[in-house]
């Protein structure tokens, strides 16, 4: 993620917790991802979180995560749209973020090759794609989060 343009923000000295990668700055696009989630903000729409494992995405009106934080408790208060507009917004900003997590696998791809993705899925007993198809799926997602956002909520682990 470094070689990607990522910062790094490990947890302090003593402070467990989970380093934060930031990509971008608001007004514009920023993606921060820890080892719990992501955090997607875009200055027109506000903030998506995504917590791993669940698919609940979650709205704040701050498109920017100006602190470093390394724990899911010092985020700022998230909740699910309210209004039509939020929930446009949640929409625009789950695509865009599932735009660019394809994004993203495809320079995986052509920089560090099928096999460094391949050994990355090995580790992980959840993987549900190959490595040459992840683009692929994650805009297939993107295409989908208007019906994904209007679905029940579904928990894919803890």
């Amino acid at each position: 993620m470094l070689q990607y343009g990522f910062s790094r923000w490990r947890p302090p000295e003593g402070i467990l917790g989970s380093s934060a990668y930031q990509l971008g700055s608001p007004p514009s696009r920023q993606v921060v991802l820890w080892g719990f989630g992501l955090f997607y903000g875009d200055g027109a729409d506000g903030g998506l979180y995504l917590k791993r494992f669940t698919f609940a995405p979650l709205w704040c009106p701050n498109p920017d995560l100006r602190a470093a934080l390394w724990r899911p408790e010092e985020l700022p208060e998230f909740r699910g749209p309210q209004t039509s507009g939020e929930q446009s917004s949640v929409q625009r900003l789950l695509s865009a973020a599932l735009c660019w997590t394809a994004e993203y696998e495809t320079w995986v791809l052509a920089t560090l090759g099928a096999d460094y993705r391949r050994q990355c899925l090995a580790g992980w007993d959840k993987a549900v794609a190959k490595a040459e198809t992840m683009p692929s799926h994650w805009l297939r997602l993107a295409g989908m989060s208007a019906s994904l956002l209007t679905s029940e909520r579904v928990s894919v682990g803890s």
